[in-house]
């Protein structure tokens, strides 16, 4: 008999005003979206994406290899390339845009304004040989996880040998599957989430004559618990391996000026440091890899923190002409809207210089990781980290969970199978910078009207 399946259903939002969401008849506060920041419903992104519209059109209608790659495109392309790149020592101590970097909303969204530029900042005409010496440049895909699926598809070496963290986002598993369906020689073994002994075993167990990859999250999303950027950095190093993240969930939360976990040539210094509570597992080191470690390609949406849509994926000129060449969900799929791509450069602006979203958002992790904890809850995640996560037991637990919060006036959906592992359903909260510590005591309180589980 087949095994029986967890039964998923399309739940309709009737509405959305700032960190609340009308489900029915009720209004809810929303801890199921990754709107870190919460400027989803922010008038200047809003703006931002209301004029692209008139300028630019509803749809750009091409592929970005034919003419959907504007100019604004490529506005959006340079500043995630900007961005990724800088660290401590290069950024603005402010957490502000660099003057190079920085336009005003008018100026990013117009067409035909100011001089046309490639996405690694430099202006077009040089020639090819000048470009291939910058930092990097960025290339925009319709998501992340066609941005994932291109990268490694497109990216590994016929005869990589690939090492990934277990608990790795969906998106990074699907890639590597297909990865290694087309190329055979390709080879993908998994180390122990985030046990950097357990990945330097494998890597000394490889071949020293076949080209090695590591790939993970920098915060994976389910567990809220965040890679070492100076561990695995060094690692990599040693074992000449090259470095592919995901910062999906560090994009615009974690680092300087919000620019993520790494950057583009090395592990980078994170603004946090390591905050290891009863419950929570491990923390953010600050750190740097040391001298000479691989370039790191870097994979990012514009859907979570950057209010938007879209993905990307950051490196090297080399690796990001080889996706311009041969990445099928680039050449063959309709370029972004420009009201996506204005409403993400407005976002990435925000979100370095306004330092205290950061601030709020880290605040309102580590009050729901201590109110929870003492009422008995198994909450597990880094404090660093954007979310946390409430174990409860089998999806039934979960789900009942879940409804008891829900008219407690918390919309926050069970994670059940095959997410997560059968015994570890849970409640995922996804606060928001925006939320008010009103709101941060409401999430407390309606779990201690709940009954807490026998914990073992």
């Amino acid at each position: 008999m087949p095994k029986p399946t967890i039964h998923r259903r399309l739940q309709r939002i009737d509405e959305v005003q700032g960190d609340r969401v009308l489900v029915g008849d009720r209004w809810l506060l929303n801890l199921a979206s990754n709107n870190y920041l919460g400027l989803a419903s922010d008038p200047r992104v809003i703006h931002a994406a209301q004029h692209a519209s008139l300028a630019w059109g509803t749809g750009t209608g091409s592929s970005p290899l034919l003419s959907g790659y504007t100019a604004l495109h490529d506005q959006l392309a340079e500043a995630l390339a900007d961005w990724k790149s800088s660290t401590q020592s290069d950024a603005n101590p402010e957490g502000g845009l660099t003057p190079e970097a920085g336009l005003s909303t008018e100026a990013r969204v117009s067409p035909g304004r100011g001089s046309p530029v490639v996405a690694d900042g430099t202006a077009t005409g040089g020639a090819a040989a000048e470009l291939t010496t910058r930092a990097g440049r960025a290339v925009l895909f319709p998501c992340g996880y066609s941005a994932n699926l291109a990268a490694l598809r497109t990216l590994l070496d016929e005869d990589a040998q690939v090492f990934a963290d277990r608990r790795n986002h969906a998106s990074l598993v699907d890639g590597l599957r297909l990865a290694v369906a087309e190329q055979p020689g390709r080879q993908v073994r998994y180390y122990r989430h985030r046990d950097f002994a357990d990945l330097e075993r494998l890597l000394e167990q490889s071949s020293p004559q076949r080209p090695r990859w590591i790939v993970t999250d920098s915060v994976f999303s389910m567990d809220g618990t965040c890679t070492r950027p100076s561990d695995i950095g060094e690692i990599a190093r040693r074992y000449s391996a090259r470095l592919l993240v995901d910062e999906a969930h560090a994009t615009g939360v974690l680092g300087h000026s919000g620019s993520g976990l790494f950057s583009l040539s090395t592990a980078k210094h994170s603004a946090a440091q390591p905050n290891d509570g009863a419950g929570t597992t491990g923390g953010v080191a600050d750190g740097a890899a040391s001298d000479g470690s691989p370039p790191v390609c870097i994979v990012g949406t514009l859907s979570k923190s950057l209010a938007s849509q879209g993905g990307f994926v950051v490196g090297s000129w080399e690796d990001t002409e080889r996706l311009i060449q041969g990445a099928r969900s680039l050449i063959y799929s309709t370029s972004l809207a420009g009201s996506s791509v204005a409403a993400a450069l407005e976002a990435i602006e925000i979100a370095r210089s306004e330092a205290w979203r950061r601030a709020a958002l880290q605040q309102h992790v580590r009050t729901l990781h201590t109110g929870l904890q003492q009422q008995g809850w198994r909450t597990i995640g880094d404090l660093d980290a954007p979310l946390l996560a409430v174990i409860v037991g089998d999806h039934l637990a979960a789900e009942n969970v879940a409804a008891a919060l829900e008219q407690r006036g918390l919309w926050a959906p069970a994670i059940r199978p095959p997410t997560v592992k059968p015994l570890e359903c849970r409640i995922r909260l996804s606060p928001t910078a925006t939320m008010s510590e009103e709101d941060i005591q409401q999430i407390i309180a309606a779990f201690a009207a709940l009954r807490v589980p026998q914990l073992t």
